[in-house]
């Protein structure tokens, strides 16, 4: 697994699921990417990703992160936020 995977997955992260993880921790991800890749994990296998490592631990990471989203505090705004940051 490369370190570019590894920013991919770091920058990714916040995007679809709100996690800010420092690279370490989101290299779960990106290896999970990997064996998907290479079908060792299939489309509905289930699996767990642990990640121990805040992204406020190297700072450097956050200008990988998109910009934050500001919504009403409102169940239909969550919602519509939660779906237009989902993975396409």
């Amino acid at each position: 697994m490369s370190d570019h995977a590894i920013l991919e997955a770091t920058r990714d992260l916040p995007a679809a699921t709100g996690i800010f993880a420092e690279p370490t921790a989101a290299a779960s991800i990106a290896g999970l990417r990997s064996a998907r890749a290479r079908e060792l994990i299939g489309p509905a296998d289930r699996v767990l990703a642990v990640i121990t490592g805040n992204g406020l631990k190297d700072v450097s990471g956050a200008r990988l992160a998109p910009p934050a989203v500001t919504i009403d505090v409102t169940l239909d705004d969550v919602r519509r936020a939660t779906v237009s940051l989902a993975p396409r």
